[in-house]
């Protein structure tokens, strides 16, 4: 009786676990090809798809991957990426997935009830305020294109915020900060980027949104890039960068 029981338990789990694939995405690490698997067997379909979509844009911006086929903490596997770990996209209570199943053959990075619980939440948001997102889009494009040149010194202040900073601090400042916002490769930010509370909001009242604007540049010293975040803040209908480190 206890063997039919542990048999029967044992087809179960396998079953779910093959339910929780989700196959429609896909991406590759020195040419091993990886799915996705969610620990929550009730997540939508689109929200499935929304965070695997999510997930490869913060991937493509990664460094290097390496893949671990050891078993670590009841998984197959896990990915390391570098500077991924610590994932500049989102608070340090949310980890960058990086372990993966094996089923049926198939290798699955694992998502966490709780990160997809976070992306649900951030998809609720979004889609509450979609000029807002598609703004900050438009705002980190800016980043990436050759525009920052063209940009007159009383339109800087537009792009970046100094806590009580006069007209005449940003055009003497207009130099500097464009040649240190061209030090850096910008990328987009994730659904997961955005909060209501930021580095200036003690004080900065009028800020209700916060985002991290994920960047990176080569380290000579390191010989490899680092990754890091500017945070940026929505008001009046524009954002702009918070240059705290400046």
């Amino acid at each position: 009786m206890r063997t039919v029981l542990t048999f029967c338990v044992i087809i179960t789990l396998v079953s779910a676990s093959m339910a929780d694939l989700y196959t429609e995405r896909s991406f590759a690490i020195t040419g091993t090809n990886f799915v996705f698997q969610f620990e929550d067997s009730t997540l939508s379909l689109s929200n499935r798809q929304r965070i695997a979509d999510d997930i490869l844009m913060i991937r493509s911006f990664g460094v290097s991957s390496e893949i671990e086929n050891d078993a670590l903490d009841g998984f197959d596997g896990y990915i390391y990426d570098d500077n991924l770990e610590d994932s500049p996209y989102f608070d340090s209570e949310l980890k960058f997935p990086w372990f993966f199943n094996v089923v049926n053959s198939t290798n699955a990075l694992f998502i966490q009830k709780s990160l997809s619980d976070a992306y649900t939440n951030a998809f609720v948001f979004l889609d509450s305020d979609t000029n807002m997102f598609l703004s900050a889009q438009l705002f980190v494009e800016a980043f990436a294109s050759n525009r920052l040149d063209s940009i007159p010194s009383n339109q800087i202040y537009r792009l970046v915020y100094y806590p009580s900073a006069s007209p005449q601090r940003y055009e003497k400042k207009r130099d500097r900060i464009v040649s240190e916002l061209k030090c850096q490769t910008y990328g987009h930010p994730s659904a997961l980027s955005f909060h209501q509370t930021g580095p200036g909001t003690n004080g900065f009242p009028h800020a209700a949104i916060w985002m991290r604007v994920p960047c990176k540049n080569w380290s000579r010293f390191g010989h490899k890039y680092q990754i890091s975040f500017f945070h940026a803040f929505w008001y009046d209908g524009m954002w702009r960068l918070y240059p705290t480190e400046w």
